[in-house]
């Protein structure tokens, strides 16, 4: 499995689990997979999406020992939607707009264009 491939596992993963220490992801994947993991790896992959801005990770006292539990954060969707199509107006301007729209099955007028490329374009 590509590391694409695992760290995608691990989202899903974390969605199914809403929270989980490195091990308790290692033992769902290891059981999703038939592989076995080792826990560096899958440390390294939740270490990669919390810098990411996509999980968020806590130290919390559980049966006397402090661990980090790891969860979706709850605005990734937007923030990386929103990072993804300012990224692609950047790139594709009014023509990579107008391409979405058609995808949806929707006509946008440009008035609507220019409200939401000022939208999306804001800090």
């Amino acid at each position: 499995m590509e590391t694409g491939e695992l760290k995608t596992l691990v989202i899903q993963t974390l969605r199914t689990l809403q929270e989980a220490s490195v091990n308790e992801i290692q033992a769902e994947i290891d059981t999703a997979t038939g592989r076995s993991y080792a826990m560096s790896t899958i440390a390294t992959i939740l270490s990669r999406l919390e810098e990411e801005g996509i999980i968020i990770g806590e130290k919390k006292r559980k049966i006397d020992r402090k661990k980090t539990y790891y969860s979706i954060k709850p605005s990734a969707h937007k923030e990386k939607a929103t990072e993804f199509l300012r990224d692609y107006i950047t790139q594709y301007g009014d023509v990579g707009i107008r391409h979405l729209s058609d995808v949806m099955g929707n006509e946008i007028s440009q008035d609507e264009l220019v409200q939401l490329r000022a939208k999306l374009l804001e800090d």
